[in-house]
C-alpha cells in the first residue's frame, strides 16, 4: 500500500491541474485515445488467432481469457479502488497491461508466440483491467456533476462509437502495410500520452483515504456492503441482471461475426468494413441520445433498444447476403447500443454513492462480464461442433437453404466445402441468438411493466 500512497502524494502535489468539466474533457479524450490503441491490438490479435487456428472456438477463448478476471478477482479486489487514489490505480493497471503487450510483441518477433502464451498474457491484462475499469468509472463520477453527466455520457458513447469505427480500419491498414509490431507501437504511444496527462493535468479528488469511517470498516465488510446496497435497490439489480443476459447473447454475436464474414468472403477488408459500419451506427446512436431529452423510464428505453437490435440486425446478418446487407444488419444492431449504454450509465451514477462506486461497479462488471466468456466459448463450440457440421450437409429444400444461399448445386442435399459450411454455421448461430435475444427482451418488458403497475397501486 506504500506504493499507492507515495504515488498518490506525488499526484496530489502536481501543478496546473484541471478540474470540473475541463478535467473530464482531458480525462475523456486521453483515455479514449488509449482505448483506441488497446482495441487495435486486440483486433489484430483476434485476426492472428483465427488465421493460425482457423477455429472460431480458439478466437472466442481469447476473449474469454480477457474477461474471466473480471469475474474471478475483480469483485475481491474492488475495495482497493474505494480505498486508494483512483488516479494511481489507473496508471499502475494500464502500465501492467502495457508490459503484457510488450511481452506479446517480443514473442511474436521471435516467432515464439503460441496460443497458450497469448491466453495467459491476456488473462493477466484482463486482471489489470478488472481494477482499472471501476477506477475509471469512479474518476469520471468525481470530475462530473449531476448537471453535466448527461453530456458526459453522450461524449463517452461518442468516443466509443468513433473507436469502434476506426479500430478495424486502422488496425487492418497497419497490419497490411507494416505488420503487427506497428500496431503495438501505436498502442504503447497512446498509453504513454494518456498516463502523462492523467498524472500531471487531471485533478481527481482523493476519496476514502485515511481516517474516514470507510477505512475503519474491514475489507470483508466493505465488499459485503456493496452487495447489501444492491439488494436494497432492486431496480438497479434488475437492470444489471438484464444486461448480463444481453451480454451473453451479444458475445455470441461477436464470436460468430468474424468467422461468418471471413469464411464467406476470405477478406479482412470486408470484415473491416462491417466493423467500421458498426462504429458509424454507434456514432449516429450517440448523437441521437445526446440530443434527446431524458426519458421518463430509463429501464423501459433500455429494453426497447435491445429488442430492436436483436429483432432486426441479427436476422439480416444471419442470411448469406451481400456486403451492403450485412452493413445494414450490423447498423441495426449497434445503433441502439449508445442508447442502452447512456441510460444504464445515468442510472448507476445517479443512484450509487460515490464512496461505494468502485465496489458496485466491480459487482456490475462481474455480473455482466461473467456471461461474456460463457457466450464466446459457447458460440465457438456451437459453430465448430454443431452448426458447421449441420450446414456441411444441409437438406434441400428446407430451412438449410436460408444459411447456405443455394450453394452446392441442385442436389437433394447441399454439400459445402469447409469454408462455406463454417460461414453457414456462423450464420445459423446469429439467427438462433437473435431469436433468443428477442425472447429475453419481451420477458423483461413484461416484468418491468408488471412491476411498474404494482408500484402504481
Amino acid at each position: 500500500m506504500s506504493l499507492f500512497s507515495s504515488l498518490g502524494k506525488h499526484a496530489r502535489k502536481s501543478r496546473n491541474h484541471s478540474s470540473g468539466m475541463q478535467g473530464f474533457l482531458v480525462l475523456w479524450s486521453t483515455q479514449s485515445l488509449s482505448q483506441l490503441g488497446s482495441q487495435m491490438t486486440s483486433f489484430a490479435l483476434l485476426i492472428w488467432v483465427y488465421q493460425q487456428s482457423n477455429s472460431a472456438l480458439a478466437s472466442a477463448l481469447l476473449a474469454a481469457c480477457t474477461y474471466a478476471p473480471y469475474i474471478c478477482s475483480g469483485v475481491l479486489m474492488s475495495a482497493v479502488v474505494d480505498r486508494c487514489n483512483v488516479k494511481v490505480v489507473m496508471v499502475l493497471c494500464d502500465g501492467a497491461s502495457a508490459l503484457c503487450t510488450i511481452a506479446i510483441v517480443v514473442l511474436y518477433a521471435k516467432g515464439s508466440l503460441e496460443l497458450p502464451y497469448l491466453y495467459a498474457l491476456s488473462a493477466v491484462s484482463g486482471f489489470m483491467g478488472s481494477l482499472q475499469q471501476p477506477a475509471s468509472e469512479v474518476a469520471i463520477s468525481a470530475v462530473t456533476t449531476t448537471a453535466n453527466r448527461q453530456r458526459a455520457g453522450g461524449l463517452r458513447s461518442l468516443s466509443y462509437a468513433v473507436n469502434t469505427m476506426l479500430v478495424p480500419l486502422l488496425a487492418t491498414a497497419l497490419l497490411s502495410a507494416w505488420g503487427f509490431p506497428t500496431v503495438v507501437v501505436v498502442d504503447l504511444t497512446s498509453f504513454v500520452v494518456a498516463s502523462v496527462c492523467l498524472m500531471t493535468v487531471v485533478r481527481i479528488p482523493v476519496l476514502n483515504v485515511g481516517g474516514t469511517a470507510e477505512d475503519r470498516e474491514s475489507y470483508g465488510q466493505a465488499l459485503l456492503s456493496a452487495w447489501t446496497w444492491l439488494r436494497g435497490h432492486r431496480d438497479i439489480l434488475k437492470a444489471l441482471l438484464f444486461m448480463a443476459a444481453i451480454n451473453l447473447f451479444a458475445s455470441m454475436d461477436d464470436a460468430a461475426l468474424t468467422p461468418m464474414v471471413l469464411s464467406r468472403t476470405g477478406s479482412q477488408h470486408t470484415l473491416g468494413i462491417v466493423n467500421a459500419t458498426a462504429g458509424l451506427a454507434m456514432l449516429v446512436g450517440a448523437i441521437i441520445v445526446t440530443l434527446s431529452p431524458r426519458p421518463a423510464d430509463r429501464m423501459h428505453t433500455m429494453i426497447l433498444s435491445m429488442l430492436c437490435s436483436f429483432g432486426t440486425g441479427n436476422m439480416l446478418l444471419a442470411l448469406p447476403l451481400s456486403l451492403p446487407w450485412w452493413c445494414v444488419g450490423i447498423a441495426c444492431c449497434w445503433v441502439a447500443v449508445p442508447i442502452e449504454m447512456t441510460n444504464q450509465d445515468a442510472m448507476m451514477r445517479d443512484s450509487v454513492p460515490l464512496g461505494m462506486q468502485g465496489r458496485v461497479y466491480a459487482f456490475r462488471n462481474a455480473l455482466q462480464y461473467a456471461t461474456i466468456p460463457c457466450g464466446s466459448a459457447l458460440a465457438g463450440w456451437l459453430i465448430d461442433r454443431v452448426f458447421t457440421p449441420m450446414m456441411g450437409h444441409a437438406p434441400r429444400p428446407g430451412w438449410g437453404v436460408l444459411f447456405t444461399g443455394g450453394a452446392g448445386g441442385a442436389e437433394d442435399a447441399v454439400n459445402l466445402d469447409g469454408g462455406q459450411a463454417r460461414g453457414a454455421g456462423a450464420g445459423m448461430m446469429l439467427m438462433v441468438d437473435g431469436l433468443l435475444g428477442v425472447l429475453l427482451c419481451l420477458c423483461a418488458l413484461y416484468d418491468h411493466r408488471r412491476a411498474a403497475g404494482t408500484a402504481a397501486l
